[in-house]
């Protein structure tokens, strides 16, 4: 389910791009904001919900500034400069929170990771903005959604067997998005070894994130399980019932629902924008 609710989100930013790259800049504003309170709110670390308000600032501000500097024809040397400057100044205000909050150095490297990979995340989200205003960027941030959405959707059905063999089966489903997007020709002619790279990067960053965030609600999890010598480990719990896991009276299952949903969004965005530079100029 957290990764039906991811694929929903790369249906919703692929129809904004389609609809230009403003629309798309407050698309991803709400993908950040799912992140930051859905997420990064929720978690139970010191100075939680003030590290979440500076990611939120971080990629809105990327986002919008992205867009507002291509609108308003700003003299500036590269589409990633807003995000890039907006994520810096996120990262200096991160380490005064961190500096000046009451819980003293209690947990601070928790705390800071916490911030820091917030701040980060929502900034790398701003990247789809920056992707967009690229001369191919329609066709680039099409197949980087496509690629990641495919993913997370095939990711979140309740199919049988080993989690593994379905990664591998989204990971596929993903480039294959970008083989029916170019021999579709929508929403521009590219050929077909170019689309399924593009498809492909943003898949697989999406994969890892995924990973990732099932790594970390099962490492949450863990001190709960460990009722007994009788009862199996939860590392062997499938990654798709590790949410369920959680206390739902608690934020625990909000965030992992959340993190799921939008860090894949966040991290397909640098390989879909990197990779579709490289290969479509």
């Amino acid at each position: 389910m957290p990764a039906l609710l991811g694929a929903a989100l790369a249906g919703v930013l692929l129809v904004a791009s389609s609809a230009g790259p403003g629309l798309l800049a407050a698309a991803v504003v709400l993908m950040v904001a799912v992140l930051a309170f859905g997420g990064l709110a929720q978690v139970p670390v010191a100075a939680a919900r003030p590290s979440a308000l500076l990611a939120l600032v971080a990629g809105a501000t990327g986002a919008l500034g992205t867009w507002g500097a291509d609108a308003g024809d700003w003299a500036v040397d590269s589409e990633l400069v807003v995000s890039a400057v907006a994520t810096g100044l996120a990262f200096v205000a991160a380490f005064v929170l961190q500096l000046a909050r009451r819980h003293g150095r209690a947990h601070l490297v928790t705390s800071l990771s916490l911030a820091a990979s917030g701040v980060a995340a929502a900034g790398l989200g701003a990247w789809w903005v920056g992707a967009r205003i690229q001369p191919e960027g329609a066709a680039v941030v099409a197949l980087g959604l496509a690629g990641v959405g495919l993913l997370l959707l095939v990711a979140g059905l309740p199919l049988p067997g080993p989690p593994a063999v379905w990664r591998a089966v989204a990971s596929v489903a993903g480039a294959g998005a970008g083989a029916v997007l170019s021999l579709a020709g929508w929403p521009a002619d590219v050929e077909l070894g170019k689309a399924v790279g593009v498809a492909a990067a943003s898949a697989l960053a999406g994969l890892a994130a995924l990973a990732a965030v099932e790594r970390g609600v099962a490492e949450a999890a863990l001190p709960e399980a460990a009722v007994g010598p009788a009862e199996p480990p939860l590392t062997e719990v499938p990654p798709a019932t590790l949410a369920t896991t959680l206390d739902p009276r608690s934020g625990a299952r909000l965030a992992a629902w959340s993190l799921a949903a939008t860090l894949p969004l966040c991290l397909a965005a640098p390989a879909t924008y990197l990779v579709g530079r490289l290969l479509l100029g």
